[in-house]
Order: C-alpha cells, then structure tokens, then sequence
C-alpha cells in the first residue's frame, strides 16, 4: 500500500515543533499576510527563513498557504513574499485566488502550486482544469463521500490530499460570504467570525442550527490510502500544540500500522479513537465519507468542545468547590461546568494557579471556581499546557537561532508586480462595448415562469439559472427557446455538482450549444471543461457570483482562459471595485451585483431546522432563511443586497453591467414589484449595501 504524506498544521512555534516531534511529513503554515487563519499567530520572514532549513534537515517539507482573495493593493506585497519563499525554496504554496494561480505559473514556475479547499473543487473537472493550469496538487473539498473521492481518484494522476481530522465549515469551503456580509471581516480573506457557530432561533425554538461537529476520517484511512490518496491533512491552525502533537501523533501511528499490516484492527482503532478525544475537540463524526451524513452532524444543544471530563461537583462553599478528580489538574488547564440546559459557552475559566491536591488522582479537593456551580455538575477539561506551550515561544525561536545559520541572499527573477506587463500579456477574447454611458442590465430568474414573465423587459439580458427543475422544464425545446429568444437569454451553471450530477449538467449544456445558444455563465472553474472541446463561433463565457475576481491579477487570470465577461465579487468595498472597474482592460466586460438576495453560504448538511418555511433569526435580530434547491441548502438572508443608487454615482460617465439577481428571494417578495422599485428609483427597505459603505477587511 502506497504510503501517504502526514501533512500537520503549525500556527505557531510551539505547534511547529510539536507537529515535527509527532511525525509530521510536512507541515503548512502561513506568513504573517495572505493566510486564511489570520486570527492564528502565524510567522514573520525571520523565523520562516529559519524553519524552513530546519525542516528541511529532518526531511520535513513546509508548504506556506497563501489561500485568501487578495486586494489589488497587496499584489505588490505578495510579489516580493513569492521572490523571498522561492529563495528559501519552499516545497509548496497553497492558494486560492485565480489571479495568484495565473500570476505563480507565469512568474513563478518552479514554485509548486497546491490549489486549497477554499477553490471548491469537488469533481474530477475540477481537478482536470488545475491539471492543465500546471498545478502540481489538489485539496479535494471536505463534503464529499469516500465513493465520490474514488471516482476523482480514477481520472487523474494529479496529488490528490484529503482532510482526515479536523473543524468542519458548514458551508463548501470558498463559497461562504457570511462573515463578509454581517460585518465586513471575510471568512475568504481568512477573518471569519464564526457566525455559523453561534445561536439562532427558530420560532420559538433556539439552538445551534449552524454549527457542525468536527471530523475524523480514521474509521475509514485504510479505504482512503487504498485510493491512492498522496497526503491526508490535518486541520487546526489555530489549535494547541496540544491538539496539534496528539492528533498528529495518532494518525502517524495509524497510517505505520496500515502501511504494515494493511488494515488497522478494531482494537487499534477503538485506542486511537479514545486518544483523539482527549485534542479537546468537539464530538466526532465521519461527515459523509460513508455517503450519508451522520444524523447528529449537527447538534442543535452542542456549542463547542465536550472536552475530557476530569470530575463531579460534590459541593459548593462560596466561590470554591469540592470536586472528586478523575484525572491530573494542573495550573493552566482550561475548564468549564456542564450542568443541565447549559453547555459551557459562557462558563469556562483557566486554572490559575496550583490547586491542593493537583496531579492525584480520585482525590478530593476544593477548587476555586469563578463560575456558578451546583451539586452534580460536571467538570470538563478543554485545554492546557503541555511540554511544547510550557516552553513558550521564545525557547523555541532561540532553539531555532542557534541551530539554523541565515546567509543574506539576493532573489532572482521578477521583483515587482508589473500591472501593464501582466495585462499586455494576457491575450483579449473579445472587444466589448464597455465605455458607454448607458446602463446595462442583466436580470437573473430561477424559473421558466420567470423568464417568461420578464422577457417583456426589453432592455434587459435575461440570465436563466440552469437548476434540475429547469433542465427538466427544456429538455426537447432548446431549439424553439432559441428561436424565439436568441441572443437575449443566457444561462447560468450551477456552483456546485458533485460525482454522478455532472452528466445531467453536461448533456444540458450540449443540447443547448446545439440549439444555437453561445453565453454561459461559469460558477465553478472545472465547469471550463465543459467547453474545451467546444469552441463554437460567438461562444462568450463569464463568470458568475461564485467564481471570485478580486484584484486585476484575477480579471487577466480569467482573460487568458477564454471569459469574455467577469463578475466582480459582490464582498468588495468600495474602493477596491472602483479600481478594478477603473483598470480593467477596455476589452473586457465587467459586471457587478446591484440587487440580489445573495447566498451567503451553501452546505450539502441537512440543517436540524423545522420543514416549514421559518426563517432563522440571531440574537441581533438579523432573519436568514434555508432555502433547498438540487439537494443542496443556500442560506439566504432576510434582506436584499441593493447598491444601484451607489453604484451610479461610484461610475457617472462609465460603468460596468448591473446585475439583478431574483432567483433568490424570500416569502412574501415579489420579483415584478422589485424591479419596479428599482426602475423608479425607489429605496427597499431594510436593503443592505453590504461592504460598499464600509471597509472590506
């Protein structure tokens, strides 16, 4: 059985060293800019220069993540971080911006490419197109089934990695906007707040409708190691060195063990599972590498970690308590009471100082406790200290010094980020009439009730989104529906389609190629190769809401592969859109979403929410609603998106296309009456301007 790499994650140097003593194989990190977990510590160039050497002489490889959308502003930055990693000779760089994938194999070709989670790619054309961008690996997104990894697995020989352990996003990862929308903090600049993970109600219920449990994948290693997988990930950047050095630790034994023997035998199995508990993660499951996703995947009464329960409240005196102990306490350890209707959100607390009693076990001792209390709770341990963070790390930095000698060196090759050069070289597809002063509108429908209902609208392209229902509604009258709207009606790809759904996408897409039809709206870069083999005359691919165009790096990246119109992404502030739609090549079509019940997140989870059609609503009032459409579900929010009075006035001589999006919207709106409004100049109330009238961060 081929051997898979153990790929750990290091936030910071305690984590580092932990994850190399564990067995780690490689290790992914992140500098302190261009990180998805910028809430982690992460590392300056002083000490990358030295752990890259000192890895590399434990024959360890490090690959660095550089896995956020990335302003136009910090490409300069970013040029001079690829120049500094290629000089240490980095083993890899993870990313996630189309515009930093054209930009590395261009400039940066001996730099090898790992195409992150957060590029969504979940089938095998997905993992084609990276193939032919020159992309050495891809991480395969998290909601998939072992069966559906299998059939990725058959159709390439590109590295395949797969997360084996680890927090899960309820959302597919690059498609959640949740964070951006309630407060500007990107979770795809890697600043999410965790939105999922707090509580809502739903009539007069609440619970944690959002917040799934974490994974574990080691029920099912000996399968995912038989598929060839080439390294199995574990996630937690933002982790303990505690969680870091156990979980690590047992999947090195895990993966020896199933190298030597060929299985992992039940008793094995069932001792590292009970290892993997005492990480402090929250409860376990194997998400739906079995097909079906556990039933308890989310857990309306869980919040966060369960913990190791380490006692049991025997009494209560003032602020202290008598405790039976079931296992050591030291000064350090993280705390929290689990009692009835309460889950230890708001009652965790760290053990300050010594406790009489610490390190015995069965020994009852009173503990100081700043939290309420009462007989019969339970006391759950949720962190601590170990060997590596009792250290700190200015022990670890230090060791670092004296081992790993640093020689100034100059790096080679392009030092700065060439704007006119990158868009001088990126061949045009088409000339577009962008320039005029009149608005243009594209008006996007779900169903084909709706593009009836709106093909009066003269001056509007209609944009069909190309769901199950409606390939089903048009199978057999493509050709009648061309004749009658020709160029006027475009379509739509879906964002998400996992193995098995692709042909009826396929087939639909050919039907109407033949038909006559020539504009299609990508929303997935594996959906080009729908069209490789397929060049008719006319044809005009854009992309959708769904593929990300953030920086003018992105704009070329989409250029050079055959898009005659790019979507801005609907997060952007207001300064960065003005600078795309200001730099933009003249060729090429920009559009932006001026009004629209934009998905903030979709997830293939079943939410534990009511049937009916009741929306979530958080604490501070805010309304979403789970609407299910192809076996998936979109959270949409309760307000729409609508900038088009900001808009006008952010381009009064030249614009880009507006986008209204209705195939999204709530009970009780009205698609006929919001156009209207919106025609008329009329505001909506409660309408947000998302991050136009504040700073995207």
């Amino acid at each position: 059985m081929k051997k898979p790499e153990l790929l750990a994650p290091a936030g910071n140097l305690e984590t580092f060293f932990a994850a190399l003593d564990a067995g780690a194989d490689a290790i992914y990190l992140g500098g302190k800019e261009f990180s998805a977990r910028q809430r982690a510590k992460n590392f300056s160039s002083y000490e990358l220069e030295r752990m890259i050497p000192y890895a590399h002489q434990r024959g360890v490889k490090i690959y660095v993540t550089v896995n956020t959308l990335l302003k136009e502003e910090e490409l300069p930055s970013l040029y001079r971080f690829f120049s500094f990693l290629r000089r240490l000779e980095v083993d890899a760089l993870i990313v996630q911006d189309p515009g930093v994938i054209h930009l590395l194999r261009r400039d940066f070709p001996e730099l090898p490419v790992h195409i992150s989670t957060q590029a969504s790619i979940h089938n095998a054309w997905g993992v084609a197109r990276m193939d032919r961008l020159g992309c050495k690996r891809v991480v395969l997104a998290r909601e998939l089934s072992l069966e559906e990894i299998a059939a990725i697995s058959r159709e390439t020989s590109l590295e395949l990695e797969v997360f084996v352990f680890g927090a899960l996003c309820l959302s597919v990862a690059g498609l959640c906007l949740f964070s951006s929308f309630l407060g500007g903090q990107s979770g795809n600049r890697g600043r999410c707040t965790q939105p999922c993970r707090r509580l809502y109600a739903q009539s007069r219920k609440t619970g944690y409708y959002l917040s799934p449990a974490d994974f574990s994948a080691l029920p099912f290693l000996p399968q995912l190691m038989a598929l060839g997988i080439t390294s199995c990930k574990i996630e937690g950047r933002l982790k303990s060195s505690h969680y870091v050095g156990t979980v690590t630790g047992v999947f090195r034994q895990a993966i020896d063990e199933i190298v030597r023997d060929g299985v992992l035998q039940p008793e094995r199995q069932a001792a590292l599972a009970r290892r993997l508990r005492s990480a402090f993660t929250r409860p376990l499951n194997s998400a739906n590498l079995s097909g079906v996703y556990s039933p308890v995947m989310i857990d309306p009464r869980q919040h966060g970690s369960m913990g190791q329960q380490i006692g049991t409240v025997l009494a209560v005196r003032n602020r202290s308590v008598r405790v039976s102990l079931s296992d050591d306490l030291l000064a350090g350890d993280r705390l929290k009471v689990i009692s009835g209707g309460r889950d230890g959100k708001d009652n965790a607390f760290t053990i300050s100082k010594g406790v009489e009693g610490n390190g015995l076990h069965g020994k009852e001792v009173w503990l100081p406790v700043p939290v309420d209390c009462h007989p019969g709770d339970l006391l759950v341990k949720v962190g601590g200290k170990d060997y590596y963070s009792s250290k700190g790390s200015r022990f670890w930095l230090e060791k670092l010094k004296q081992e790993v000698s640093v020689a100034p060196c100059s790096p080679a090759g392009p030092k700065c980020y060439d704007l006119q050069r990158l868009l001088v070289s990126t061949p045009a597809a088409v000339t577009t009439n962008r320039g005029t002063h009149r608005t243009r509108w594209r008006l996007k429908v779900a169903s084909w009730e709706h593009v009836q209902q709106f093909s009066r609208e003269e001056d509007c392209t209609l944009i069909a989104d190309l769901n199950l229902r409606l390939i089903a509604q048009l199978a057999g009258q493509e050709a009648a529906i061309f004749r009658r709207y020709r160029r006027r009606l475009a379509w739509w790809l879906p964002p998400v389609h996992f193995p098995g759904q692709e042909q009826s996408l396929a087939e639909a897409v050919k039907r109407l190629l033949a038909a006559g039809f020539r504009q299609f709206y990508l929303n997935n870069l594996g959906q080009l190769e729908l069209f490789a083999d397929r060049s008719p005359k006319g044809l005009h691919l854009a992309t959708g809401s769904f593929l990300p165009a953030t920086n003018l790096a992105a704009v070329a990246a989409y250029r050079s592969w055959g898009f005659t119109s790019v979507m801005l992404s609907a997060e952007m502030d207001r300064q960065s859109l003005k600078v795309l739609c200001e730099r933009s090549p003249a060729d090429l079509e920009l559009m932006v979403l001026a009004f629209g019940f934009q998905p903030l997140l979709v997830t293939r989870m079943s939410l534990p929410v009511s049937a009916k059609k009741i929306p979530l609503t958080s604490p501070h009032g805010e309304i979403f609603h789970p609407i299910i459409r192809d076996g998936l579900t979109y959270l949409v929010p309760g307000q729409p998106l609508m900038v088009t009075s900001l808009l006008k006035k952010l381009f009064p001589h030249t614009s880009p296309a507006f986008l209204l999006d209705f195939s999204w919207y709530p009970p009780g709106w009205k698609p006929a009456a919001m156009l209207a409004a919106i025609r008329q100049g009329k505001p909506i109330s409660g309408a947000s301007s998302f991050n136009l009238s504040r700073k995207w961060q």
